[in-house]
């Protein structure tokens, strides 16, 4: 994936039909650690133990194989969703665009107000972390742990979406 190639900056506009194939991918991402998740605790030593917890180390240890990470990393490059000239969340000034750390930790992911340019931005901000630094807990692997915080983006998107498209016409594209 080439990020410092991407032709796209922060005017470039995006069609509806991108933010549906990004819906789709932030929830086939979230699918992808649910099932994972869910794999670790059906193994036979957790039999009947219904407190048991998913292994987070082996689902870590999987994650970047799963082909749903790499499609969601292309598909937010095709999609207009990163940017070279962009900057990550973190070097940014203000509330609504948090540190690393406190974006995929603690508080909620995705602030009431999200507008379309900020789940833009979450998504370039996670792929370009993940891109950059080579961590056993990935950024897209903390957000689908994050209370199902992918599915939490594509329902943004989706809203986003449906407040856009009230006149249904396809040649028509979202803002910045």
């Amino acid at each position: 994936m080439k990020i410092s190639n991407a032709p796209v900056s922060y005017q470039t506009h995006v069609r509806p039909a991108q933010v549906r194939d990004m819906i789709r991918h932030c929830t086939a991402l979230q699918a992808a650690y649910d099932r994972l998740a869910s794999a670790t605790i059906q193994h036979p030593q957790y039999f009947l133990d219904v407190s048991a917890q998913p292994d987070w180390r082996v689902v870590a240890m999987q994650w970047p194989s799963q082909p749903e990470v790499t499609a969601f990393r292309e598909a937010a490059l095709n999609n207009h969703f990163v940017c070279a000239n962009w900057k990550p969340f973190d070097q940014l000034q203000g509330e609504a665009y948090r540190s690393r750390e406190a974006l995929l930790q603690g508080r909620p992911l995705v602030p009431m107000e999200a507008d379309f340019p900020w789940l833009r931005r979450f998504i370039h901000s996670v792929v370009t972390w993940e891109r950059d630094k080579a961590d056993p807990c990935p950024p897209t692997l903390r957000v689908a742990a994050a209370n199902q915080g992918w599915t939490l983006v594509a329902s943004a998107l989706q809203q986003e979406l449906k407040a856009f498209v009230s006149g249904d016409d396809p040649g028509t594209e979202l803002g910045r």
